[in-house]
């Protein structure tokens, strides 16, 4: 297993793919190693009828609807892990922070009822970003992707651009970094690991998930707590955010599937894959729960919903079983194919590509949503929306 840095994966498995490298098996999403970049250049190798060999059990222990999110034309390229699947946002936060400043809410209606924390971060803490945003979540409490550049109101079910819908979300990033809580170098930084690691933010802005805090606290090395914002959704493609696939490339590809099924259906050989071997790298503390050894330097245990099923997993200090209740989008099993407009998506990813980030530092906002705007439409984002609905309108009739 070779672990890659984050911030490197995008860039080595593109040229790992391209170069027709043999690796076998490869994390992918739509947010990291694109599952819809790698259909567009054949990466991936079909495994319906490897599955069907190989990954009984595998299939078995999931939901028919989860593993359609990886389907295209009917054909599978790749398993959903199984993890939380509805998505609700939050935050968590540096449990030294939330003392020192009384930030003891129960829960969050708003991510704007974070502000006046990060205002105490700013005025007092020099040396701390006062956030690591790695969601839009004000986006996401009205809007769902659906097709890359095509945006669903989940109240009333509009499809829209896009780039319509991200404006609130781009005007309130540039508000943020004006106050200061969004790091200076925003615009040109590309990979922040080492200062999540160092403990550089005081709050980070993500998906919110049960034992989410003793996660970040057993993976950092110091205490976070967790705050939901109200509100959880399952979307359209809700799994596609972690899966496997099967490098088209691989020598060994019956095998890697009967790996993975071993990987996602056995506790044992999944739970030794996290956390290493007991008394070196991990103890028991009852049945079950475990803890990372103080001196181990292999800890994988937080990265469960990388790999397989996180439902397998041992749990951790802090963390305990919990439910999960979420509304669920309109559009559940609905998956977009792109293939009828890969021209369209090429251009949108260079214009999404140049405005990337632009919105933190815009000196006028709205002159920069204006053109952001324009450009997108240039590139066809409209065909794109118009493609979309009339693919939902085929998936409707054909229910």
């Amino acid at each position: 297993m070779d672990i890659i840095p984050q911030g490197e994966f995008n860039d080595r498995m593109k040229l790992a793919s391209t170069a027709g490298e043999t690796f076998d098996l490869v994390f992918t999403a739509n947010w990291l190693n694109s599952f819809d970049e790698n259909m567009s250049r054949d990466a991936f190798l079909p495994i319906t009828d490897l599955i069907a060999e190989y990954g009984q059990d595998m299939a078995a222990s999931m939901p028919d609807w989860l593993l359609d999110v990886a389907k295209v034309d009917g054909e599978l390229y790749a398993v959903p892990n199984q993890q939380i699947i509805a998505r609700q946002m939050g935050v968590v936060i540096r449990k030294d922070m939330a003392e020192k400043y009384g930030f003891n809410m129960d829960s969050m209606k708003s991510i704007h009822d974070i502000e006046p924390f990060l205002d105490e971060i700013v005025k007092n803490e020099s040396g701390i970003f006062p956030v690591d945003k790695r969601v839009e979540a004000l986006y996401e409490e009205t809007y769902e992707t659906v097709g890359s550049y095509a945006s669903m109101n989940k109240e009333t079910g509009e499809i829209l651009p896009y780039s319509e819908a991200i404006t609130d979300q781009m005007r309130l990033d540039n508000e943020w970094y004006q106050k200061g809580y969004i790091r200076e170098d925003i615009a040109t930084v590309t990979d922040n690991s080492a200062d999540v690691k160092a403990n550089r933010y005081a709050v980070s802005l993500s998906s919110y998930k049960p034992g989410w805090s003793a996660e970040y606290t057993n993976r950092q090395g110091m205490e976070y707590i967790d705050v939901p914002i109200e509100g959880a959704y399952v979307g359209a493609v809700s799994g596609i955010e972690t899966m496997t696939a099967v490098n088209v490339n691989s020598e060994h590809p019956e095998e890697a599937v009967k790996l993975l099924n071993l990987v996602y259906t056995d506790k044992e050989i999944f739970n030794e894959l996290l956390f290493g071997l007991e008394g070196t790298h991990y103890n028991v503390v009852s049945e079950n729960h475990v803890e990372v050894a103080p001196d181990s330097a292999y800890n994988f245990g937080s990265n469960a919903w990388r790999i397989g099923n996180q439902f397998n997993a041992w749990y951790m200090p802090g963390q305990e079983d919990g439910l999960w209740e979420a509304t669920v989008s309109s559009l559940r099993g609905f998956t977009f194919n792109q293939s009828n407009v890969q021209a369209e998506m090429a251009q949108l990813a260079a214009v999404a590509a140049e405005y990337k980030n632009g919105q933190f530092t815009a000196n006028d906002i709205e002159a920069f949503i204006a053109e952001y705007q324009e450009k997108m439409e240039q590139a066809g984002i409209q065909t794109v929306v118009d493609e979309v609905n009339r693919q939902i309108e085929e998936w409707k009739a054909a229910k």
